[in-house]
């Protein structure tokens, strides 16, 4: 169980003092989702440039929040910034102590969260021949999405098809930062909750909707969206009234991860 808390930006101008109380509105909801996960936690932002900052340390939310470096990676938040991304994790596969474990993980030009377990996540990275640099399950996933890219862009159908192969649970949020415009929330069967501020023109994700709830109060505007399971979001920067959606299939649960489908790998792309 790890928390997963971000907010997507469209393209919109908004105030010094507008930034100020999202942040506040971040920070708050970031640091509930420490009862999900304790062990690590971290912080990212992408900016349409292609630029990122990223922080991550084995340190719970709690303590995060009151780093200078935290401040400093969301006192960038402007409106070039595409998405600020948080993830709190509770620790399953690799150890807390390798910051290559905790998230946000950057792999390549992808940068995402991950809450879940992919427990085949071993025979992926050997049947698929992905670079690997840390035990965390979830790097997996973004491998993938790597993998996925044509010309900078993710191909949605390439990357579901690898999805397909995962044994697990999931849900999660990417980005490219050679297509920083273009953000992916992916709603498998961890709890994953998206409300929208027309007047800000901004998405805010959580694990729960509770932290949200809690974090917004007195903030008007705020509004949930339906985001059903086993569907994928597509946001878009400069057109943020169209969210695309797509269904997707992965294999739920802990079956025999020695017998996955092998002879079909070669068949992925």
């Amino acid at each position: 169980m790890c928390g997963l808390t971000g907010m997507i930006f469209g393209e919109f101008h908004r105030s010094d003092s507008d930034y100020k109380r999202l942040c506040e509105i971040f920070t708050e909801a970031f640091y509930l989702s420490e009862e999900r996960g304790y062990h690590a936690s971290g912080v990212s932002t992408l900016s349409l440039d292609g630029t990122h900052f990223l922080h991550k340390s084995p340190i719970p939310p709690s303590v995060m929040v009151t780093r200078n470096i935290y401040n400093k990676v969301l006192s960038g938040v402007c409106d070039s910034t595409t998405i600020l991304m948080g993830h709190s994790r509770w620790k399953t596969v690799g150890t807390e102590l390798d910051n290559a474990n905790n998230q946000p993980i950057v792999a390549g030009p992808i940068i995402g969260t991950h809450n879940g377990t992919i427990k085949n996540h071993n025979i992926l990275f050997k049947s698929f021949q992905f670079k690997r640099f840390a035990e965390v399950d979830s790097e997996v996933l973004f491998r993938m999405a790597e993998s996925s890219l044509q010309e900078g862009i993710i191909q949605t159908s390439c990357f579901n098809k690898f999805l397909s192969y995962c044994i697990g649970s999931l849900s999660f949020v990417f980005v490219s930062k050679t297509d920083p415009k273009n953000i992916y929330l992916y709603h498998g069967d961890k709890p994953l909750f998206l409300y929208y501020n027309r007047n800000l023109q901004v998405l805010f994700y959580s694990s729960s909707d509770r932290y949200i709830e809690s974090s917004i109060l007195g903030s008007a505007g705020w509004e949930p969206l339906y985001f059903p399971e086993n569907k994928m979001y597509q946001t878009n920067y400069s057109d943020f009234t169209h969210i695309i959606s797509e269904s997707f299939f992965y294999q739920r649960g802990c079956r025999n991860t020695t017998q996955l489908m092998l002879p079909y790998f070669k068949n992925v792309i």
